[in-house]
This record gives C-alpha cells, sequence and structure tokens, in this order.
C-alpha cells in the first residue's frame, strides 16, 4: 500500500472518532422540550339569566409572527424570537378559543356553546384575529400581551349590514412573576382570563340587547 495512504486513513479515523464523541455529546446535553398550555380558573362571571342562544366559537387566525408553538419574546423594537426548548402544546389560535368557550360554558348564560370547525348548528359566531401573544422582556421586568380582535355575527341575519353586532380589540397584559417561561406561561394565562372576562361581558350585553328581535338577529 502507498506510504501516503497511511495518514489518511488515520486522519480519517480521528475525525470520525471525534465527530461522533461530538455528536454523542451533543445527544445527551440537549434539554427535553417542555410544552405548555393555559392552566387558570374560569373567572367568576356574574349570574346572568340564560338567553336561549347558542355559540359557535371558531379557531382564531393569528398574524404571522405569533402562529407557532414557539414561546415568543420580544426584547427590543422589531425584534421576536422564539425559545426552541419551550413551547405550547397548541398553537394561540386554538388555544384561545378552546378557554374562551370552556369559559362561557361554565357560566351557563347561553343555550349551548361549541368550540371548533364543526357543523353544530348556531345563531351566532365569534371570530378573532390574535394581534400579540407574546413575552415582553423590560429591564424592570418581563409581562405577558395578549391582544385579540373579536367579532360576534349573527349566523342567518340575511342583510350583511346587520350581521356584525360588534367588533372590539381587547389588550391585555400580565406582569412575570419571575424571568422564567414558566412564570410566563403563568402570566399569559393571567391575561387571558381577564380578556375571557371582557369578551364575555360584550357578547353578553349585545345577544340580550337583541333579544327581542328574534332567533338568529
Amino acid at each position: 500500500m502507498n506510504r501516503m495512504v497511511y495518514p489518511v486513513i488515520g486522519c480519517l479515523l480521528i475525525w470520525s472518532f471525534l465527530t461522533a464523541g461530538c455528536v454523542g455529546a451533543g445527544h445527551r446535553n440537549a434539554p427535553d422540550t417542555a410544552y405548555y398550555t393555559l392552566e387558570y380558573e374560569s373567572p367568576a362571571l356574574p349570574v346572568q339569566p340564560l338567553l336561549d342562544r347558542i355559540l359557535k366559537i371558531e379557531a382564531f387566525q393569528c398574524a404571522p409572527e405569533y402562529d407557532s408553538t414557539q414561546i415568543i419574546y420580544r426584547e427590543g423594537r422589531f425584534q421576536r424570537s422564539g425559545y426552541y426548548y419551550h413551547r405550547w402544546r397548541a398553537r394561540p389560535g386554538d388555544l384561545i378559543p378552546y378557554f374562551l368557550a370552556r369559559d362561557f360554558t361554565q357560566a351557563e348564560a347561553f343555550r349551548a356553546v361549541y368550540a371548533g370547525t364543526g357543523n353544530q348548528a348556531a345563531t351566532h359566531r365569534i371570530e378573532g384575529r390574535i394581534e400579540e401573544f407574546y413575552e415582553k422582556d423590560a429591564p424592570d421586568g418581563w409581562s405577558a400581551v395578549v391582544s385579540v380582535a373579536v367579532a360576534l355575527l349573527a349566523e342567518h341575519e340575511p342583510d350583511v349590514s346587520k350581521r356584525v353586532l360588534f367588533q372590539k380589540i381587547y389588550r391585555v397584559s400580565a406582569p412575570c412573576a419571575e424571568k422564567s417561561p414558566e412564570a410566563v406561561v403563568q402570566a399569559v394565562s393571567q391575561a387571558v382570563s381577564g380578556l375571557s372576562a371582557a369578551v364575555f361581558k360584550d357578547v353578553y350585553s349585545a345577544l340580550a340587547d337583541s333579544a327581542d328581535t328574534g332567533p338568529g338577529k
């Protein structure tokens, strides 16, 4: 065998050993991905007379920078980054409607409340668009910011100009107890709880005002 072959083989063996060691070490040291969801008690809403209305809360649209399972954070103007090993179990556009439907159902103020994109019959539907859903970093502490545009629509109103009962943007923030992803999730949960209570109040008021115009109006 040519003498020049031996150094080449030796270098390849050493390189293979080193890269294998690095890959193995990297595999051993890679942290596990933590998955989170919202967790809060349904807000204590005032007892209301039952309205003969069936609500459907559809999946929300989401601004592109927040349409991800990553927990997004903002360190400065124009900057958005995401944690790789700390993620939401579901996208914000699915999380928020689910919890709104849960809270509305527990309030027992409507005939029925559904969430999702199924074919359930409904008199009214709620559509939404998530404008903000992130961790805001500042020198004096972190906070969670949630902003959602919500519209309430009558399903069977033939007059398009009367179909939208109201449209409103809700923006809620909550401080983080500490600078950690877990504290961010807790703060986001608190913010969504406040959002849910505010949306419920406006939806109930709008439907109560229209209750004497007949179903679906």
